[in-house]
């Protein structure tokens, strides 16, 4: 089983006895995207510890996962999955610019059918099952569900935009941040359901200088790239904290994107689910006869082709809506609301013309696998104007 056991617990506490249904529970599967690199940071080489066990580490919740390889099996495809809970679409259109940097300095954010003013400029944005995880630019990061805005930890503070320092899976209620301390900054782990700190540890190898990033939230783990900065090698060392067992583990990036096929919230791109590549959010969609495709490319001829499957062996062929105007350039995938639905933009990343410059910049299409189509979900911002959105690097 897959699923999160923190989330399981909870949710069967919640339900009443007659109407308990585990099947309801199952899989909070996450696939996070792959880390962009910062040239501007100096090259760091860190060290791996494999198996040891975290003494200290805060664990909350009744239930514990014994650990296992962080490389399972790979699963047969289960076909549509249970459904798990939605989240509202993510976006924001509303920003200032100027003034000493960061640029981007975002002022509110549309969240579902509600409008949220957090106060502090926003730097970057991030989502769980609960509500908005917001990174501020004096390094704050917050916590909004509509209704309030909490402060819930600190970060370094940025001097220009990037793809944040704060991590969340694409389902549950974890995220997950290196504090500023030195010399030696903390991994903490935070339960937004809870409203509680449910790990703080140091990691070997991770030192203040900037070079250790949390890459990825899934399920009760949290995966760690120690040279995030000086390496992209799909062989590099990076660690997994089991909140389940207190333990960390060594794995490298295959390691992780095996971990991910088979659970909802992820994609495969190639001719074959079992053979073909797990890849990360901010995935490539290329817009192509009245159908919307995972864009890949063939190794055989040098030249991109579509094709693809979610992350429990469903095909992806999605049709675009009827009179659409596709946009100049390719959409990103930037956030899962359910096991089904996914947004894309266009322009996020992969784009040649300029962040805003080009026909259908910000056209927001949220798909539906099992329905087998996409919907325009948010016409672009217009007027030379950016729409920033959770999980990619600012400007979107």
């Amino acid at each position: 089983m897959t699923t999160s056991f923190r989330d399981l617990a909870r949710r069967a506490e919640a339900l009443e006895p007659p109407t308990f249904d585990v099947a309801h529970l199952v899989d909070r599967g996450n696939a996070r995207r792959r880390r962009r690199r910062a040239a501007a940071l100096a090259a760091t080489a860190a060290a791996v510890v494999v198996a040891v066990v975290v003494a200290g580490t805060a664990l909350t919740g009744a239930h514990r996962r014994s650990s296992g390889p962080v490389t399972p099996p790979t699963p047969t495809p289960t076909g549509t999955p249970t459904a798990t809970p939605a989240r509202p679409l993510v976006y924001a259109d509303d920003y200032r610019t100027g003034g000493p940097p960061p640029f981007w300095k975002i002022r509110s954010i549309r969240y579902g059918d509600r409008t949220v003013r957090p106060g502090p400029e926003i730097l970057h944005l991030d989502l769980t099952d609960d509500g908005l995880a917001l990174q501020a630019t004096n390094g704050g990061i917050y916590f909004a569900d509509g209704s309030g805005v909490t402060r819930i930890g600190t970060v370094a503070p940025q001097i220009s935009w990037s793809d944040g320092d704060v991590r969340s899976g694409q389902a549950g209620s974890l995220l997950a941040w290196f504090s500023p301390a030195r010399p030696t900054p903390f991994l903490i782990v935070y339960d937004s359901h809870d409203r509680a700190v449910v790990a703080r540890k140091s990691i070997p190898g991770c030192r203040d200088d900037g070079a250790c990033r949390v890459m990825a939230v899934v399920g009760d783990r949290v995966y760690v790239d120690p040279a995030w900065a000086t390496s992209d090698s799909p062989r590099r060392p990076i660690i997994a904290l089991d909140l389940t067992s207190g333990s960390l583990l060594g794995t490298d990036p295959r390691g992780l994107a095996e971990e991910m096929r088979g659970r909802p919230r992820s994609l495969v791109r190639g001719d074959s689910f079992e053979n073909g590549e797990v890849v990360s959010e901010e995935a490539p969609f290329t817009a192509r006869g009245g159908f919307l495709g995972l864009r890949r490319l063939v190794p055989e001829t040098g030249v991109f082709a579509t094709g693809g499957f979610d992350g429990t062996g469903r095909r992806l062929h999605l049709r675009l809506p009827d009179g659409f105007r596709p946009a100049a350039v390719d959409y990103s995938l930037f956030q899962w609301l359910d096991d089904d639905r996914f947004a894309v933009m266009s322009g996020a990343v992969h784009n040649p013309y300029g962040w805003n410059g080009f026909r259908g910049y910000g056209d927001i299409l949220v798909c539906d696998i099992a329905r087998q189509r996409c919907d325009l979900a948010a016409k672009g911002p217009g007027g030379g104007r950016y729409r920033l959105v959770p999980h990619l690097d600012v400007p979107n």
